[in-house]
Protein backbone atom coordinates (compact mmCIF):
# COMPACT_ATOMS: atom_id res chain seq x y z
CA UNK A 1 0.00 0.00 0.00
CA UNK A 2 1.29 3.42 -0.65
CA UNK A 3 1.79 5.45 1.96
CA UNK A 4 -0.19 9.22 1.88
CA UNK A 5 1.78 12.23 2.12
CA UNK A 6 4.83 11.12 1.29
CA UNK A 7 7.34 13.77 2.48
CA UNK A 8 11.39 14.46 1.54
CA UNK A 9 14.27 16.03 2.03
CA UNK A 10 16.64 16.87 -0.55
CA UNK A 11 19.81 17.87 0.47
CA UNK A 12 21.67 19.56 -2.91
CA UNK A 13 25.61 20.27 -2.87
CA UNK A 14 25.38 24.17 -0.84
CA UNK A 15 25.67 25.43 2.11
CA UNK A 16 26.41 22.65 4.65
CA UNK A 17 23.12 22.33 6.81
CA UNK A 18 23.35 21.23 10.36
CA UNK A 19 22.86 18.19 11.80
CA UNK A 20 20.57 19.80 14.31
CA UNK A 21 18.06 21.13 11.37
CA UNK A 22 18.25 18.02 9.68
CA UNK A 23 17.51 16.11 12.48
CA UNK A 24 14.33 18.15 13.22
CA UNK A 25 12.90 17.87 9.76
CA UNK A 26 13.15 13.79 10.10
CA UNK A 27 11.37 14.21 13.18
CA UNK A 28 8.70 16.39 11.33
CA UNK A 29 7.82 13.72 9.33
CA UNK A 30 10.63 14.21 6.24
CA UNK A 31 12.21 11.08 6.88
CA UNK A 32 13.23 9.86 3.29
CA UNK A 33 16.46 11.73 2.27
CA UNK A 34 17.65 12.08 -0.66
CA UNK A 35 20.98 14.12 -1.97
CA UNK A 36 21.70 15.74 -5.03
CA UNK A 37 25.37 14.72 -6.28
CA UNK A 38 27.53 16.24 -3.75
CA UNK A 39 25.02 17.20 -1.37
CA UNK A 40 25.99 13.73 0.09
CA UNK A 41 29.19 14.61 0.96
CA UNK A 42 27.83 17.06 3.95
CA UNK A 43 25.83 14.24 5.32
CA UNK A 44 28.34 11.67 5.55
CA UNK A 45 30.25 14.04 7.52
CA UNK A 46 27.56 14.24 9.97
CA UNK A 47 27.44 10.79 10.08
CA UNK A 48 23.58 10.45 8.55
CA UNK A 49 23.06 7.90 5.54
CA UNK A 50 20.85 9.13 2.35
CA UNK A 51 18.67 6.91 1.16
CA UNK A 52 19.34 7.70 -2.34
CA UNK A 53 21.43 10.07 -4.26
CA UNK A 54 21.18 10.93 -7.40
CA UNK A 55 23.09 13.21 -10.24
CA UNK A 56 25.68 12.84 -12.89
CA UNK A 57 28.20 11.97 -9.65
CA UNK A 58 30.71 14.68 -10.42
CA UNK A 59 30.90 16.15 -7.43
CA UNK A 60 30.49 13.45 -4.59
CA UNK A 61 34.14 12.16 -3.32
CA UNK A 62 35.07 8.73 -4.41
CA UNK A 63 35.33 7.60 -0.63
CA UNK A 64 31.87 8.67 -0.40
CA UNK A 65 30.77 6.89 -3.13
CA UNK A 66 32.59 3.41 -2.48
CA UNK A 67 30.81 3.67 1.18
CA UNK A 68 27.44 4.16 -0.16
CA UNK A 69 27.35 1.95 -2.34
CA UNK A 70 26.76 -0.42 -0.16
CA UNK A 71 24.27 1.52 2.14
CA UNK A 72 22.40 3.79 0.00
CA UNK A 73 20.80 3.49 -4.17
CA UNK A 74 22.94 5.45 -6.07
CA UNK A 75 21.42 6.48 -9.58
CA UNK A 76 23.68 8.25 -11.79
CA UNK A 77 22.58 10.45 -14.44
CA UNK A 78 25.13 11.65 -17.12
CA UNK A 79 22.89 14.04 -18.82
CA UNK A 80 23.42 17.82 -18.59
CA UNK A 81 20.39 18.99 -19.80
CA UNK A 82 19.24 19.43 -16.40
CA UNK A 83 20.92 19.86 -12.82
CA UNK A 84 21.60 17.21 -10.19
CA UNK A 85 18.82 19.39 -8.08
CA UNK A 86 16.23 18.59 -11.14
CA UNK A 87 16.92 15.52 -11.97
CA UNK A 88 16.61 14.37 -8.19
CA UNK A 89 12.97 16.81 -8.20
CA UNK A 90 11.76 14.40 -10.99
CA UNK A 91 12.80 10.96 -9.35
CA UNK A 92 10.30 11.96 -6.16
CA UNK A 93 7.58 13.18 -8.41
CA UNK A 94 8.36 9.73 -10.20
CA UNK A 95 8.00 7.85 -6.81
CA UNK A 96 4.76 9.77 -5.83
CA UNK A 97 6.30 11.27 -3.29
CA UNK A 98 3.70 14.39 -2.30
CA UNK A 99 6.24 16.92 -0.91
CA UNK A 100 10.31 17.83 -0.32
CA UNK A 101 12.08 20.71 1.23
CA UNK A 102 15.57 21.31 -0.32
CA UNK A 103 18.36 21.95 2.13
CA UNK A 104 21.46 23.05 1.37
CA UNK A 105 20.97 26.02 -1.17
CA UNK A 106 21.77 29.15 0.83
CA UNK A 107 25.28 29.27 -0.22
CA UNK A 108 27.24 32.17 -2.04
CA UNK A 109 25.66 31.22 -5.20
CA UNK A 110 22.98 33.85 -5.89
CA UNK A 111 22.26 32.16 -9.59
CA UNK A 112 22.36 28.53 -7.96
CA UNK A 113 19.51 30.43 -5.31
CA UNK A 114 17.78 31.62 -8.51
CA UNK A 115 17.78 28.00 -10.18
CA UNK A 116 16.13 26.69 -7.26
CA UNK A 117 13.60 29.54 -7.01
CA UNK A 118 12.99 28.70 -10.78
CA UNK A 119 12.58 25.01 -10.23
CA UNK A 120 10.24 25.37 -7.85
CA UNK A 121 8.26 27.74 -9.89
CA UNK A 122 8.34 25.05 -12.19
CA UNK A 123 7.42 21.94 -10.49
CA UNK A 124 5.43 23.17 -7.69
CA UNK A 125 2.09 22.12 -9.58
CA UNK A 126 3.09 17.97 -9.25
CA UNK A 127 4.87 18.26 -5.77
CA UNK A 128 4.92 20.63 -2.85
CA UNK A 129 8.12 22.11 -2.81
CA UNK A 130 9.49 23.81 0.45
CA UNK A 131 12.91 25.79 0.27
CA UNK A 132 15.17 26.08 3.56
CA UNK A 133 17.03 29.54 3.20
CA UNK A 134 18.64 30.75 6.40
CA UNK A 135 16.40 31.43 8.81
CA UNK A 136 13.70 30.87 6.19
CA UNK A 137 11.80 28.61 4.57
CA UNK A 138 9.51 29.74 1.71
CA UNK A 139 6.67 27.66 -0.33
CA UNK A 140 5.23 27.59 -3.37
CA UNK A 141 1.23 28.50 -3.42
CA UNK A 142 -0.83 27.87 -6.17
CA UNK A 143 -4.80 28.06 -6.07
CA UNK A 144 -5.05 28.92 -2.05
CA UNK A 145 -3.21 27.51 1.35
CA UNK A 146 -5.06 28.11 4.88
CA UNK A 147 -2.66 28.75 7.66
CA UNK A 148 0.34 30.69 6.44
CA UNK A 149 1.81 30.74 9.70
CA UNK A 150 0.86 31.10 13.53
CA UNK A 151 -1.05 34.62 15.05
CA UNK A 152 1.57 37.26 15.02
CA UNK A 153 4.16 35.86 12.31
CA UNK A 154 6.03 37.79 9.97
CA UNK A 155 5.64 36.69 6.60
CA UNK A 156 6.16 37.89 3.14
CA UNK A 157 5.07 37.44 -0.44
CA UNK A 158 5.97 37.45 -3.95
CA UNK A 159 5.03 36.39 -7.47
CA UNK A 160 6.46 36.20 -10.21
CA UNK A 161 3.73 37.20 -12.77
CA UNK A 162 0.80 39.47 -12.55
CA UNK A 163 -0.95 37.81 -9.63
CA UNK A 164 -4.74 38.86 -8.28
CA UNK A 165 -5.03 37.52 -4.51
CA UNK A 166 -7.49 37.44 -1.62
CA UNK A 167 -6.20 37.60 1.54
CA UNK A 168 -7.41 36.78 5.35
CA UNK A 169 -6.23 37.25 8.64
CA UNK A 170 -2.84 39.18 7.27
CA UNK A 171 -2.35 43.03 8.70
CA UNK A 172 -1.91 44.13 5.04
CA UNK A 173 -4.16 43.15 2.69
CA UNK A 174 -2.66 43.26 -0.97
CA UNK A 175 -4.75 42.28 -4.01
CA UNK A 176 -1.99 42.02 -6.06
CA UNK A 177 1.42 41.04 -6.77
CA UNK A 178 3.84 41.42 -8.96
CA UNK A 179 7.78 40.80 -9.26
CA UNK A 180 9.26 44.48 -10.05
CA UNK A 181 5.75 46.25 -8.89
CA UNK A 182 4.57 44.83 -5.82
CA UNK A 183 5.23 42.47 -3.12
CA UNK A 184 4.08 42.12 0.56
CA UNK A 185 6.88 42.54 2.78
CA UNK A 186 7.06 41.85 6.32
CA UNK A 187 3.41 41.13 6.37
CA UNK A 188 1.86 40.12 9.90
CA UNK A 189 -0.58 37.88 10.71
CA UNK A 190 -3.31 39.06 12.53
CA UNK A 191 -5.28 36.11 12.78
CA UNK A 192 -5.12 32.83 13.95
CA UNK A 193 -7.57 31.95 10.79
CA UNK A 194 -5.88 33.33 7.99
CA UNK A 195 -4.98 31.91 4.52
CA UNK A 196 -4.91 33.10 1.01
CA UNK A 197 -6.41 32.55 -2.40
CA UNK A 198 -4.93 33.03 -6.07
CA UNK A 199 -6.78 33.75 -8.82
CA UNK A 200 -4.27 32.43 -11.18
CA UNK A 201 -0.21 31.80 -11.13
CA UNK A 202 1.63 31.08 -8.48
CA UNK A 203 3.16 32.90 -5.19
CA UNK A 204 6.02 32.38 -3.30
CA UNK A 205 5.35 32.33 0.43
CA UNK A 206 8.30 33.34 3.02
CA UNK A 207 8.16 32.27 6.43
CA UNK A 208 9.90 31.94 9.82
CA UNK A 209 11.65 28.48 9.90
CA UNK A 210 11.52 28.20 13.50
CA UNK A 211 8.09 28.86 13.53
CA UNK A 212 7.53 26.09 10.81
CA UNK A 213 9.55 23.78 12.82
CA UNK A 214 7.64 24.49 15.88
CA UNK A 215 4.45 24.52 14.38
CA UNK A 216 3.83 23.43 11.33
Amino acid sequence: MMLKNRKALLIVNGKKPSKKLLTRLIRNGYSFIACADGGANSLVKMGIIPDIVIGDMDSISIQNIKLLSKKSELIKIPRQSDTDTEKSIKYLIKKKFDEVIIVGSDGDRLDHLLANISLGMKYSSRIKIKLVYGVNIAEFISNEKKSLGKLSETISLFAFDNVEIITEGLKFKPKKLMFGATDSISNVISNKNNMIVLSRGKILLVRSLESFLTNG
